[in-house]
């Protein structure tokens, strides 16, 4: 009976929550100008960031001709909704488009990706992609969720609640991190000067910041009766005893 009681305790009915993007979220940049192989992730001393204090972050070419390809990635703590298999009826990424600054005629869009979940925030080199074809190491979550048709301001995922089911797997990962990654779905070489898409990073104001909305499952509440004779029934069993 007091399992019982626990477990409604533990698991409120549905309603809306909000995962902020927590502590870091870095640009991972291509190994060569121009490449797409995994590269080395910026940020960890500063040099040659987007977000090391900067209010936005880049995803796509940050120099002329043959430059570097970034892509962005996020991080966010699964919350501890105990040993539950499926927990997220609903979910969706939101990011803030400040600004486009792809000159005419460079036409790229933005593919969104879940990463394996980990024990760390920690962002790795090999969290790096670009590319037309799915990237095998993590899941796609939406094509094309931003293109150069993108309204400034928040945009917002399709659903990527069974994404996030799968990482949380009936609990053993409560509390572990996932990574959302933006990365260009082209592998050419963009000739743009500092091109690419500017969304607002961790350290934008609250309003801005990247998050991740979500809707529980949910548990249907016990009617008051059957309370009640759960409590009697519990009683009844501590009297003999």
């Amino acid at each position: 009976m007091v399992a019982i009681l626990s477990f409604y305790a533990a698991h409120p009915r549905a309603e809306a929550a909000v995962m902020m993007a927590q502590g870091v979220d870095l640009i991972v940049a291509s190994t060569a100008p121009g490449g797409t192989a995994p590269g080395t992730a910026l940020g960890t001393t500063g040099t040659g960031t987007q977000n090391n204090n900067n209010t936005q972050i880049r995803t796509g070419q940050w120099d002329g001709g043959a430059g570097s390809i970034f892509a962005t990635v996020y991080s966010f703590q699964l919350p501890n909704l105990g040993l539950i298999s499926n927990p997220f009826s609903s979910a969706a990424f939101s990011s803030n488009l400040n600004a486009i600054n792809n000159p005419v005629g460079v036409d790229y869009g933005v593919d969104l990706y879940g990463l394996p979940s980990r024990m760390t925030s920690a962002i790795s080199a090999s969290d790096y992609y670009a590319g037309d074809t799915p990237d095998p190491a993590a899941t796609l979550l939406q094509d094309s969720f931003l293109t150069t048709a993108s309204p400034t301001g928040q945009n917002a995922s399709s659903d990527i609640a069974s994404y996030l089911n799968a990482q949380y797997a009936g609990g053993a990962n409560a509390g572990d991190w996932v990574f959302i990654r933006m990365n260009i779905d082209g592998d050419t070489v963009i000739d743009d000067v500092r091109g690419g898409y500017l969304t607002a990073s961790f350290e934008a104001d609250t309003a801005l910041q990247p998050f991740i909305m979500y809707d529980l499952v949910a548990v249907p509440e016990p009617s008051r009766a059957v309370l009640l004779s759960l409590a009697c029934f519990g009683m009844l069993l501590r009297r003999r005893r």
